[in-house]
């Protein structure tokens, strides 16, 4: 006959670890995924302003549209009868806008996030490679998902955007 009382301690014990290891792998794995979705997002604005302002020394005046539909972020330019549409990112990442004048050095701090529906539109001015400033302008985009941030500062007098953070 024989004896099935069960588990030993050092069975269960050992088992505990394994699972505990497995779960921070996992967990680790997760927030890298997360972070290089945000990574890919904000490359893929900054691809997108350079493409548009390419364009514009190309071909003339040029728009960039950058915007959520369905939870996707997408990008638009177009100008002198071309348009290129592509998907930046669909992988669940935020987007938050900051606004500035023309004549201010510096940048709002507040930052309003993008819902599905919102626009951004950028003009390109061909005469001078940037983007046209009337007004208040976006100034930066930031890309969130989770507590992995990018942002993206669009300089408006060279047409320019380089990601910060």
């Amino acid at each position: 006959m024989t004896d099935n009382r069960g588990f030993t301690l050092i069975e269960l014990l050992s088992v505990i670890a394994i699972l505990s290891v497995f779960t921070g792998v996992f967990a680790y794995n997760l927030g890298a995924v997360n972070g290089r979705a945000v990574a890919a997002a904000a490359t893929g604005i900054v691809k997108s302003v350079n493409l548009a302002e390419a364009s514009t020394q190309a071909y003339g005046d040029t728009t960039l549209t950058i915007y959520i539909e369905n939870g996707t972020i997408r990008a638009e330019v177009s100008g002198n009868g071309r348009r290129n549409d592509s998907v930046i990112s669909d992988n669940g990442c935020a987007l938050y806008i900051s606004m500035g004048e023309a004549d201010d050095p510096g940048y709002s701090s507040e930052y309003t996030r993008m819902r599905s529906g919102d626009k951004i539109t950028l003009v390109f001015d061909r005469s001078t490679g940037g983007i046209a400033e009337t007004g208040p302008y976006v100034r930066n985009i930031r890309v969130v998902k989770g507590k992995y941030v990018k942002n993206v500062r669009l300089y408006p007098h060279t047409g320019k955007a380089e990601i910060n953070g």
